[in-house]
């Protein structure tokens, strides 16, 4: 039976297959106030290889955005040295902005500014 990769899961796999870092999630966390992620709870989560409960439910939104903007930038890498200039990036995914490589950037204004999610 199969079911939805966990935060963590999907946190660990942009680890992997990306320039991200847990310094650099734990910045990104830190810009949107996501409580209960630092540097060491990240490095205590990698050694279990799970994040509590409340951490998986936190970070679900920002590393489903960060799975986006990978997507939306293929076949290019995503370079996350700038977490600020990264969270200005996913804000205006967020906030309706179609950023893709290789087409023009247009506001899609059926777009909710909040869409419910923490970021």
């Amino acid at each position: 039976m199969g079911g939805a990769l966990s935060a963590f899961s999907r946190f660990y796999n942009l680890l992997r297959t990306t320039s991200l870092t847990p310094t650099k999630f734990s910045a990104l966390c830190r810009l949107y106030e996501i409580k209960g992620v630092s540097d060491a709870s990240l490095n205590r989560a990698i050694q279990r290889k799970d994040f509590n409960h409340e951490v998986d439910t936190a970070v679900q939104p920002l590393v489903s955005r960060i799975e986006d903007l990978i997507k939306r930038a293929k076949p290019f890498p995503v370079a996350f040295d700038d977490v600020e200039v990264t969270k200005l990036v996913l804000d205006l995914i967020g906030f309706g902005v179609d950023v893709r490589v290789g087409e023009p950037i247009s506001i899609n204004s059926n777009a909710a500014i909040n869409d419910g999610s923490q970021i």
